[in-house]
C-alpha cells in the first residue's frame, strides 16, 4: 500500500512539473526573471535606497574632516650685522624675503565638526526627487513586463500554430493509410487499380513532406521562445494550448498613463533640486587641534574654536529663470507625448476590435466548410470502400479540406495575436 501511494505521489508531481514546464506561464516566469531590464530596474531600486541614506546623511548629519596646512616664510636676516636664513623668523628688521607683517610661517592640524543648520527645505526636495524616481523604477518594471507578456504570448501562439500543423497533417496521413489497407484488400480482387495505390502513396508522401515543413517551423519558434525566456533546457514538452479572451479596459490609472504622469513629476522635482543652489545655508563648526605661528611653541598652542557660517547665492546671471523656462519647455513636450499616445492607444483598439470581429465571421464560415467536408469524406470513404468511388476524386476533396482546415487554423491563430495586442492596449 504504501509503495502504491509513493509511486502515486511521484506521478503527481511529475505531472505538476510538466505541465508547469509546457505552460505559457512557465515561459513568461522565465523571461520576467532572465530579463536585463527588470534586474537593472532592481539594482535602480537598490540604489535609491542608497541614495536615501546618503542625501540623509548630507543634509542631515555631520560630518567630520581632518584637516592641515604648514606654510614656511622663509627670510635672509642682516640684524646685527650678520647675515643667516631664517626659517621661522617671527619678527626682523633688515632682511630679505616677504613682508613679515603679510606672511609669516603656520601650521595647522586638528579636526572640524561641521552641521547644517537650515538644510531641511533643501533635504526635502532631493528627497522628493528620489521618492518618484522610485516609483519611475516601478512603473517602468511593470511596462517591461507587460511588454514581455505580449511578446512571449506571440511567440508562444506561433509555436501552438505550428504544432496544430504538424497534427493536422498527421491525421491526414493516418486516414490515408487506413484507406490503402482497404484498397489493397480491393486491389488484390481486381476492383482497384495499382495506379489508385500510388496515388495513395504520393499524397501520403505529401503530407509527410508537410508535416516536416511545419516541424521544422515550430522547432525554429520553440527556439527563438527559449531564447526570449532565457531557457537552456533541451527537452521540449508539449505545449498547452491557451484561449485568450478579450479584456476589459483596467479602472484606474494605467501604467501607460502613469508613465507620463511620473514624468511630469519628475521634471518639476529636478528643478526643485535646481533650486537648492539657491536656498541660505548656515552651518555650525567647531574646529580642535595645533594652529601656531611658531614652530618652537607648537605644544603650547592647541586649542578649540566654533563659529557659524553663512551664505546665500542672491543674482548669477538669471540662470534660475532660464531653469524654470526649460522646466516649461519640458513638460509640454512630455504632454505632446502623452496626447499622441492617447490618441493613438484609442486607434489601435478600434483596429483590433474590428480586425477580430471580421475574423470571427471568417472563422465560422470556414468551420461549416470543414464540416461539409467531413460529411462529404464520410460518403466518399463508405463508397470507396466499395469500390464504387475514384481514388483521384477522394484525394482532391481530402487536399480541399486541408487546406481550408489550414486556412482555419491560421485565421484562429490571428485572432489569439490580435486579442493579444488588444489586451496590450486595454492594459
Amino acid at each position: 500500500m504504501l509503495k502504491r501511494l509513493i509511486i502515486i505521489i511521484i506521478y503527481t508531481v511529475t505531472c505538476v512539473i510538466i505541465k508547469a514546464q509546457t505552460s505559457i506561464e512557465y515561459y513568461l516566469s522565465h523571461a520576467v526573471d532572465n530579463s536585463p531590464q527588470i534586474k537593472q530596474l532592481l539594482n535602480e531600486k537598490e540604489i535609491h535606497t542608497l541614495e536615501a541614506e546618503r542625501l540623509r546623511a548630507v543634509y542631515k548629519g555631520a560630518n567630520i574632516s581632518l584637516n592641515g596646512n604648514l606654510l614656511i616664510v622663509p627670510i635672509i636676516s642682516q640684524d646685527n650685522g650678520k647675515t643667516k636664513l631664517d626659517w621661522n623668523a617671527q619678527s626682523a628688521d633688515r632682511y630679505y624675503g616677504y613682508d613679515l607683517g603679510q606672511a609669516n610661517s603656520n601650521l595647522f592640524l586638528g579636526a572640524t565638526w561641521t552641521k547644517p543648520l537650515l538644510s531641511n527645505s533643501s533635504y526635502n526636495a532631493e528627497k522628493e526627487r528620489l521618492d518618484i524616481e522610485k516609483s519611475m523604477s516601478d512603473n517602468s518594471m511593470k511596462l517591461n513586463i507587460h511588454d514581455i507578456k505580449k511578446v512571449v504570448t506571440d511567440q508562444y501562439i506561433l509555436c501552438l500554430m505550428d504544432n496544430n500543423q504538424m497534427k493536422l497533417a498527421e491525421n491526414i496521413i493516418e486516414s490515408l493509410k487506413a484507406q490503402y489497407i482497404i484498397m489493397c484488400k480491393l486491389a488484390a480482387n481486381g476492383l482497384v487499380k495499382n495506379s489508385d495505390l500510388q496515388m495513395l502513396n504520393i499524397e501520403c508522401s505529401n503530407n509527410e513532406y508537410i508535416k516536416e515543413g511545419a516541424m521544422q517551423s515550430y522547432h525554429l519558434h520553440r527556439a527563438e521562445l527559449d531564447i526570449m525566456c532565457g531557457i537552456s533546457d533541451s527537452t521540449h514538452n508539449d505545449l498547452e494550448d491557451i484561449h485568450l479572451t478579450p479584456e476589459i479596459e483596467a479602472n484606474g490609472i494605467s501604467p501607460f498613463i502613469e508613465k507620463y504622469r511620473l514624468d511630469s513629476l519628475h521634471t518639476v522635482s529636478v528643478l526643485k533640486s535646481g533650486m537648492i543652489k539657491y536656498h541660505p545655508k548656515l552651518n555650525l563648526y567647531v574646529d580642535g587641534g595645533v594652529n601656531t605661528a611658531n614652530f618652537n611653541n607648537t605644544y603650547r598652542r592647541m586649542g578649540v574654536s566654533a563659529g557659524v557660517s553663512f551664505s546665500w547665492l542672491l543674482f548669477d546671471g538669471r540662470q534660475k529663470r532660464n531653469l524654470q523656462r526649460q522646466t516649461d519647455v519640458e513638460l509640454r513636450t512630455i504632454k505632446d507625448y502623452q496626447d499622441r499616445f492617447m490618441a493613438d492607444r484609442i486607434r489601435n483598439r478600434n483596429k483590433y476590435i474590428q480586425q477580430i470581429k471580421d475574423m470571427d465571421i471568417q472563422d465560422v464560415k470556414l468551420k461549416k466548410q470543414i464540416a461539409d467536408y467531413d460529411t462529404l469524406i464520410d460518403n466518399y470513404t463508405s463508397q470507396l470502400k466499395h469500390g464504387e468511388l475514384s481514388v483521384i476524386n477522394y484525394v482532391t476533396v481530402l487536399r480541399n479540406r486541408m487546406q481550408v482546415a489550414q486556412e482555419e487554423m491560421t485565421i484562429s491563430a490571428n485572432r489569439e495575436l490580435l486579442i493579444n495586442a488588444l489586451n496590450y492596449w486595454n492594459w
